[in-house]
């Protein structure tokens, strides 16, 4: 099937497992999301974006879309003793950690925006949103974190 198919791909390409329902699977500097049945999102550095799409579709037989969605989307962190307060009054979903461990993801809201929210590790979460809302979630993780002393690194 194209999901064998493509599972087989990422191992040998990317030495990546296709994660199953609301989880993730990382190496190295790539990580695959599980999206929606039959859809996943891989991350990686904007450099090598051509290069494993080759390799994929080098890879790849049958029936599977590979689609480069990098331009209408940007990856947000937080992190901090903090951060898991400020994602309790940002979203309806139960981001505590019994039932948001390291490795899940979810969509949802945050804020009033649409979301794919990951926890990376305790206390770390990567947020990815639709490009066009960036600049309305940043503001709003602005006010959110107010309390809480927010800090900027890039």
């Amino acid at each position: 099937t194209s999901r064998v198919n493509l599972a087989a791909a990422l191992t040998s390409e990317l030495s990546l497992e296709l994660p199953e329902r609301l989880s993730s699977s990382a190496s190295g500097a790539y990580c695959l999301r599980w999206m929606a049945p039959d859809e996943w999102w891989l991350s990686c550095g904007i450099g090598e974006v051509h290069d494993i799409d080759t390799r994929l579709r080098g890879s790849l037989t049958g029936h599977v879309a590979l689609v480069e969605l990098s331009a209408g989307y940007t990856t947000l962190s937080l992190s901090g003793p903090e951060a898991l307060q400020v994602l309790k009054k940002s979203t309806g979903y139960d981001v505590h950690p019994r039932a948001f461990p390291p490795g899940k993801v979810v969509r949802t809201l945050l804020g009033k925006t649409g979301v794919a929210l990951r926890c990376i590790e305790p206390q770390r979460y990567e947020i990815i949103v639709r490009r066009s809302f960036a600049d309305y979630l940043w503001v709003w993780l602005q006010a959110a974190c107010d309390e809480y002393g927010l800090r900027i690194e890039a």
